[in-house]
Formats: C-alpha cells, structure tokens, sequence
C-alpha cells in the first residue's frame, strides 16, 4: 500500500482548504503512516466537509438571476411580473398550516390559517410548488413587493431548488418562511379544530377556505404525483363542512 500515505497526503490538503473556507478553523492532523481503519474513521468523523461543502458553497454564490419560490398561494396567485415559472420542489421540509394570517386570510383577534415550511425529519421529504424567474430590472420591485406581502411573519432565505424535469440543474432559491419565533405563528393543533377555524376565518384577501382548497387543486395541476397529505386531509375536512353548511341551508338537498 505504497500509495496509501501519498493519497492521504492530497487528501490533507483538500480537506484543509474545504474546512478553511466552510468553517474557518483548522483541520486535526492525520499521520501518513496511519491505518486503513484510523483513515477510514477519520473520514467518517469529516463526512460532512466531503458532502455538505459543494452544496454550502454552491448557496453561498452570488446569484445573478432571481427566482422567487412560491408554496401557497403563490403557485395559484402571482401579483408581480415574472419571466419564466418552472414547477418542482424542496427538500427536507413539510408544509404545515401553522401560520396565522391576520392582514390576508383573517382579522386580528379572530386570525386565518396559511401555509409556512417547517424542517422534516425526513431530510428527502419533497415540498412541490413553482419557482418565477425575476427579470433584472424588476428584481428590487418584486422584492420590495413581497417584503411587504410577507410582512406578517416571513422572513426570507435561501435553498435549492429542483425542477420537476430530472435534467434542469437545480436552482438556488429565494422563499419566505413564517418560523416559530415571528409573533403569528399558531403551530399545530388538530386536523378538526384547523379546518373550523379555516372555514370560519375571512380577511382582505378574502375566504380562507378558498385559499386551501385553491391550493390543493392548483398543486394537483402542476404535480400530479405530489405527496402533501396534510394539505390534501384538510381540503377533505373542508369540503366536509362546506357539504354540512350546504345541507343545513337546503333541507330538500338531503339524501333520504
């Protein structure tokens, strides 16, 4: 294994660079002269460096093109001028009602339901939606335009994203996220008590019912094969309370 010491040395030095740049400190030594099973576990102690450094770097590069991720009413709703829309999704997060939406979807004191990500344990779980490629010279007016769309409670961020054909390169993204910390989060709470809530909740942007059941038909029209049970239980439990809603105004609708 002659080799062995002289492979090692070059991979000392790529990793030396790979940490200097990803994490700024300083790589622990390993002899040339070490073990197959010493390397092997060195290697695995640094797994993160050979696997997380292209794509930590890769988000770190200046875009010149802005694309704009839409997960919620943005797949269905675009108020801003877009060049080109591309379907596909994220990885690693779950899309959860769990924000509260007092300036769209309902009022203050008596707040809506909308769409926010939250991170999965299940790091290949998909989120579906649609990706709008901004021109450059509306690139500061669409940001400024969903800075105050999103006001109540998003921040924005970056991650890639994949189109839905296999041989489009992924993108680096920008997308708004309403996180547990911003003062409209609700969180969680039972599928039932959601879909009430939803159903009763009006605000300027109007029903909130709509904006679910929009959701769930849009997003079956760009990604048949889109998995979102979550979002496809509480459309059911709407519908569920709209047929309710329905009988109890018209008797004669009811089936004997």
């Amino acid at each position: 294994m002659h080799w062995f010491p002289r492979w090692v040395a070059h991979y000392r030095q790529f990793l030396y660079s790979a940490k200097a740049m990803e994490r700024g400190g300083k790589v622990v030594a390993i002899s040339s002269d070490c073990t197959a099973r010493d390397f092997f576990m060195f290697v695995l102690l640094e797994y993160e460096v050979i696997f997380m450094f292209p794509v930590n770097f890769l988000l770190r590069i200046p875009n010149p093109v802005m694309w704009i991720f839409g997960y919620g009413s943005l797949i269905w709703k675009v108020d801003f001028p877009y060049e080109e829309k591309v379907a596909g999704y994220i990885c690693g997060f779950s899309r959860r009602f769990w924000q509260g939406s007092e300036d769209h979807r309902g009022v203050p004191g008596k707040p809506g339901r909308v769409a926010t990500l939250v991170p999965s344990v299940n790091p290949r779980e998909k989120v579906w939606g649609i990706a709008y490629k901004i021109a450059d010279n509306h690139r500061m007016a669409v940001k400024d335009h969903l800075d105050f769309r999103e006001k109540g409670g998003y921040n924005r961020t970056e991650i890639l994203f994949y189109p839905q054909d296999s041989n489009c390169t992924p993108i680096k993204i920008t997308l708004y996220i309403g996180t547990e910390h911003n003062p409209y989060y609700l969180g969680p709470a039972p599928l039932k008590e959601m879909a009430i809530q939803i159903f009763h909740s009006v605000g300027p942007s109007g029903h909130n019912k709509e904006y679910i059941l929009n959701l769930a038909r849009a997003l079956r029209d760009i990604a048949p094969e889109a998995e979102d049970h979550h979002l496809y239980a509480l459309e059911q439990e709407l519908l569920k309370l709209e047929e309710e809603q329905s009988q109890s105004t018209n008797p004669l609708s009811r089936t004997s």
